[in-house]
């Protein structure tokens, strides 16, 4: 007896495969179960696709999935998937379409490998999961809860180099589905993306009436023509979490993120860029990349113990990113795909759209980069600066496995114009600082003279400061009285700092924050009211010649600082 490729795919013996075809068959033409009864009395506990479609069968079970899953809709159970194969010839649905807020049923499997959807070539998502109705009841309505674990999405045309015509194929789309769970889920092979957050403004022009919140765990998401995650309409997918997820071997990039509030924890994206470990794609490849249309801004995006890995031409671009922060995060560079060349040649790519970006406050920080090849590559690339502020770059570490044989340019376009003056870029590496950003934002600046020959109690002259008249508000976050004074001589300093300040929005706490090369110290100030108020800050702190003391204001909400404030900061070296 001939297999099928069915049969090859799931290893099934050919007698095996023809008794699991006729049962299928058999099954097929038989009505649904207990028909006379309403949903609740005949699936009390779950749906069992079991049921309706039976794994491992030779032809398509679409409409007997389909079933399935209406059951467990209409039900309010769980659906639960067997070990085995089903086909698809058509897009499953999870739609509400009754006008009101609806449960999204759990769907679960048996795991990765273990329970896999397979899809024929017919276009659009495998699983479509829509909470805003149609036609009439074409309202701002959701489905709630429920999820997706422990099985696979895989299409079963060719994904890469198909023949003129190929459909566009997804794994998931998503529309109106909020607190949902998607774990231990793999999505792979399609033409398409893998997860795909879609919208409907004909219901309403605000695109976040018809937006997404979920949060993943475990999900992998490889070998794609498209993106592993695209973010296709903006504020479509508020507030998505990330934890230990994979992205690899996605011919347009991991992620693609145009919403607010995504955070990603110890997740990975590798091989961005490529399709297989041989083809690259033809257009760019970047591991994550922050866009957004013009007029809405990206917030509260955060990396958190990431890595990044050989992607094709960028590992993280910044085109529409505000409050971003990617802390203890891994960048590794290779040519492991065989290109001839470092790859990616560009770690952060800020602004990449030039003057059409907008980035502002962004942090990196215990950020390191692994060189593993020769080559040429830049860590840091500012592709414009026009509205690009704000950017603060701490403790990077740079890994030159190649021993000198690669070019490392760490950071390059930061200083076009004075721009990281200006714009107030501050990059501390390691131990040096590159950029000291814009120097006192709301005080007019001094500078140490050094003293070859210092002795007791010498006081080096810092001040007084005048509060210039077009910065006596000073806005909240952190604000620098002085980040780059270079002590002459080693020994005890002291340190008085006083002002008048003001809080016209009340009581809040102040800090004042002295570092000393790699040493922090805080010291809280307390709460300022609305009436000025005189601080005063005294300290010892041990230094040695030519260490760089910076001395910098940390406030939750605006300060005022009432006409003709002073700040008077004296350095004593008391040795």
């Amino acid at each position: 007896m001939v297999q099928s490729r069915r049969q090859v795919l799931l290893g099934l013996p050919a007698a095996a495969a023809a008794g699991a075809a006729l049962a299928g068959q058999a099954h097929a033409s038989q009505p649904a179960p207990a028909v006379r009864r309403s949903p609740e009395q005949r699936y009390a506990t779950v749906v069992d696709l079991a049921d309706f479609a039976k794994p491992n069968a030779d032809k398509p079970q679409g409409e007997a999935m389909q079933a399935a899953i209406d059951a467990a809709s209409d039900a309010g159970v769980p659906l639960v998937m067997p070990k085995g194969g089903f086909v698809t010839d058509r897009s499953l649905r999870v739609w509400n379409t009754s006008g009101l807020d609806r449960a999204m049923p759990r769907i679960s499997g048996r795991g990765i490998g273990m329970t896999v959807i397979e899809a024929t070539g017919f276009a659009g998502a495998i699983l479509d999961i829509r909470g805003v109705g149609q036609g009439p009841l074409r309202r701002a309505h959701f489905l709630h809860g429920g999820g997706l674990e422990n099985l696979e999405l895989r299409g079963l045309q060719r994904y890469v180099n198909g023949p003129p015509g190929t459909p566009v194929q997804h794994g998931l789309a998503t529309l109106g589905w909020w607190t949902g769970r998607i774990a231990n889920v793999r999505i792979s092979r399609l033409t398409g993306d893998g997860i795909r957050v879609v919208g409907d403004t004909g219901v309403n022009s605000n695109p976040d009436f018809t937006a997404s919140r979920l949060d993943l765990a475990g999900v992998r998401l490889e070998r794609l023509a498209g993106w592993g995650y695209n973010d296709e309409n903006p504020i479509g997918a508020p507030g998505w979490s990330w934890d230990r997820c994979v992205m690899t071997l996605c011919g347009r990039g991991g992620a693609r993120v145009r919403s607010s509030g995504h955070e990603f924890r110890a997740s990975s994206f590798s091989a961005s860029g490529w399709v297989s470990e041989t083809t690259p794609s033809a257009g760019a490849g970047i591991g994550v990349y922050l866009d957004g249309a013009r007029g809405w801004s990206l917030n509260r995006t955060r990396f958190v113990g990431c890595e990044f890995d050989t992607s094709k031409d960028a590992q993280l671009a910044l085109d529409y990113a505000h409050a971003t922060t990617v802390e203890q995060t891994r960048f590794i560079h290779n040519d492991r795909y065989g290109q001839g060349a470092l790859t990616p040649a560009v770690g952060v790519d800020i602004a990449r759209k030039g003057a059409a970006s907008s980035v502002q406050h962004a942090l990196f920080r215990q950020i390191l980069f692994r060189i593993d090849t020769p080559g040429t590559m830049t860590g840091f690339r500012w592709s414009g600066t026009a509205n690009v502020r704000d950017i603060v770059i701490d403790g990077v570490l740079w890994s030159d496995e190649t021993r000198g044989k690669a070019a490392i340019t760490r950071y390059a376009g930061h200083d076009r114009n004075d721009a990281n003056t200006a714009a107030n870029y501050w990059i501390h590496d390691g131990v040096s600082l590159v950029s000291a950003g814009r120097p006192a934002p709301f005080l007019k600046a001094r500078t140490a003279a050094a003293s070859p020959t210092p002795s007791p109690a010498r006081a080096l002259g810092l001040g007084p400061w005048q509060v210039d008249a077009d910065c006596a508000r000073l806005q909240p976050g952190l604000w620098a009285v002085a980040r780059d004074i270079r002590l002459p001589a080693s020994g005890w300093w002291e340190i008085d700092l006083a002002a008048v300040v003001a809080s016209p929005g009340g009581a809040q706490p102040v800090e004042l924050v002295l570092r000393l090369a790699r040493r922090t110290v805080t010291h809280d100030l307390g709460s300022l009211a609305a009436a000025p108020r005189r601080v005063r800050l005294g300290d010892r702190i041990l230094a040695n010649a030519g260490e760089v003391l910076g001395i910098e204001l940390r406030a939750a909400a605006p300060l005022v600082f009432p006409p003709g404030a002073r700040a008077d900061l004296l350095l004593k070296l008391t040795v």
